[in-house]
């Protein structure tokens, strides 16, 4: 156990913001999860992290020592030391150590969840509004595409994680997370998203507010209540609609699904409809560009469903061929899929949604030069 005297310099942040700078390797999670577990207390008291730390005040880390120190190897950390008093092992107070198991903690019980109100009360929508996120200024800013009292819809960006994959990475989660921590007033209920989108996948990335929300949007995902559209260019000419089946297994060493047609023993089932929009044409090459209805959302299925029937997606150097991947880099300049998760339409309280968000800068330059002209709005 570790306590820590806030100082005249560290008065007046809240207590999250300082945790981060305390401890800058820890994921930002793990200070929500040990302040509703009790395992960081302030002035005996358990704490949802927005409360503002006066000079005094005594912040209690039940966790050991190695745990702190593991996470304390920044910059940050050692300027953080310079203001604040600590009061470890070999200092504590006179009456006596104790450890960790043994260590008493508050009682006073969790806060109740409110009840969530309805979707469309105190709606944002239209205009996508650009929020510099600060949790890492690397990050590009959030594009909030839909906001009101229980979800949050952001426009995710090529290049972005959905997730953090190792404790390291920034992801579209932690600017979710920082945004919100100003802007909800619960602060026992950490966001979490809906669904995931690869890496180089642009688009919509849902979140709930609240724990009624993300429950009842997770069943909606789930139960495939949400139609989720995406837009993509692939090689070839696509001239009409189509719908397709078939069972899609994935090799982990590899991080590679393929795409059969008849099961196997750890295949699933997959289903993807989609919809050719405008025919393009560049150097001879032929491209179309298709709207899909994704229907069963499973890793890589549409990059993988599309490649196996001999329409890979431009800039998709994992499932196209050597020749098409050549191509997308040398002559659009291509690395990375053009795929992006344009639109979901649900319906909530007798109220159909319909969520749309913006295509990437370097998805509309390469319609552009393949001759497609599209309108935003009326794809």
């Amino acid at each position: 156990m570790r306590e820590v005297i806030i100082s005249e310099r560290e008065e007046g942040q809240r207590l999250d913001r300082y945790l981060e700078k305390y401890m800058p390797d820890a994921p930002k999670s793990f200070f929500y999860k040990m302040m509703r577990k009790k395992n960081i207390v302030l002035n005996g008291k358990k704490v949802s992290g927005s409360e503002r730390i006066q000079t005094g005040d005594q912040i209690k880390l039940f966790l050991a020592d190695e745990t702190i120190e593991g996470f304390r190897s920044g910059k940050e950390a050692r300027e953080v030391d310079l203001g604040a008093q600590h009061l470890s092992q070999a200092k504590r107070p006179t009456n006596g150590a104790q450890h960790l198991s043994q260590a008493k903690r508050p009682t006073n019980g969790a806060r109740q969840m409110p009840q969530a109100k309805r979707l469309e009360k105190g709606a944002r929508q239209g205009k996508i509004e650009l929020q510099q996120g600060h949790y890492d200024r690397n990050l590009p800013p959030l594009q909030i595409v839909y906001e009101d009292a229980q979800f949050l819809v952001v426009n995710k960006p090529v290049g972005v994680l959905s997730q953090k994959a190792d404790r390291n990475d920034r992801s579209i989660v932690e600017q979710i997370t920082d945004y919100l921590a100003d802007n909800v007033a619960d602060d026992t209920f950490r966001p979490g998203i809906c669904n995931r989108l690869d890496r180089n996948t642009s688009g919509l990335i849902v979140a709930g507010k609240t724990v009624r929300a993300l429950q009842d949007m997770n069943k909606r995902f789930k139960e495939r209540t949400i139609c989720k559209y995406y837009l993509c260019v692939v090689h070839g000419s696509v001239l009409k609609k189509q719908y397709l089946k078939g069972y899609l297994e994935k090799d982990s060493r590899t991080n590679k699904v393929t795409v059969r047609q008849q099961p196997g023993p750890n295949s699933v089932p997959i289903a993807t409809e989609y919809l050719p929009l405008q025919q393009g044409m560049y150097q001879r090459e032929s491209f179309t560009l298709l709207q899909v209805h994704l229907i069963t959302g499973k890793s890589h299925q549409i990059r993988a469903h599309l490649a196996s029937i001999g329409h890979p997606l431009v800039g998709d150097v994992k499932y196209s061929t050597k020749r098409a991947s050549a191509f997308d880099r040398e002559q659009l300049h291509q690395r990375v899929q053009l795929l992006h998760a344009w639109q979901l339409i649900f319906t909530a309280h007798g109220k159909e949604y319909v969520w749309k968000a913006e295509l990437p800068d370097n998805f509309a330059q390469v319609l552009r030069r393949l001759g497609i002209e599209t309108k935003q709005n009326s794809i």
